[in-house]
C-alpha cells in the first residue's frame, strides 16, 4: 500500500535529520576545535531539533523548518552556507519536492551543520554542554 504524500515527506525529512545525528555522532574529529563557540541561539535550536528528531515521534515538517530557520538565522559564518542549504532542502520537502532528501550536497551540508553543532555546542562535553 503506497504511503500518503504527507507521511512520505515526514519520513523522508526525519531520515534527513536522523542522518544528521548519526553522522555527527561518528564525527568527533578535532578539526573544529579552533573555531569560536557558536551563538547560543544556534545551540538552543540545534538541541531542540536533536531532541525532537530522536524522540521517536513524528516531527511535523513545519516544526523542523522553524527550528532549522532559527539555526540558520544564528549560524556562525563558517557554517552559514550549510545551514541555508539545509533550510532550503526542508522548504523543498515542505512544498512537496522530495528530491533534496537524496542530494549528496544536502547530505554533506547537514553533516557539516551537525558537526558544528555537536562540537561547538558541547554536545560531547561531560558537563552537558549547552
Amino acid at each position: 500500500m503506497p504511503l500518503q504524500p504527507s507521511l512520505r515527506r515526514g519520513i523522508a525529512i526525519a531520515g534527513l535529520g536522523l542522518g544528521l545525528l548519526v553522522v555527527g555522532g561518528c564525527s568527533r574529529g578535532n578539526e573544529m576545535t579552533d573555531l569560536p563557540k557558536p551563538p547560543a541561539d544556534f545551540c538552543r535550536a540545534g538541541k531542540i531539533y536533536e531532541e525532537r528528531i530522536t524522540s521517536g515521534r513524528k516531527v511535523p515538517i513545519d516544526d523542523q523548518v522553524s527550528l532549522v530557520r532559527r539555526m540558520d538565522a544564528a549560524a556562525p559564518p563558517d557554517v552559514a552556507e550549510d545551514t541555508a542549504t539545509f533550510l532550503d532542502a526542508l522548504l523543498q520537502v515542505q512544498g512537496g519536492d522530495e528530491r533534496a532528501v537524496d542530494s549528496p550536497e544536502v547530505r554533506d551540508a547537514v553533516t557539516r551543520v551537525n558537526r558544528r553543532y555537536s562540537q561547538g555546542c558541547g554536545v560531547y562535553d561531560r558537563r552537558g554542554g549547552i
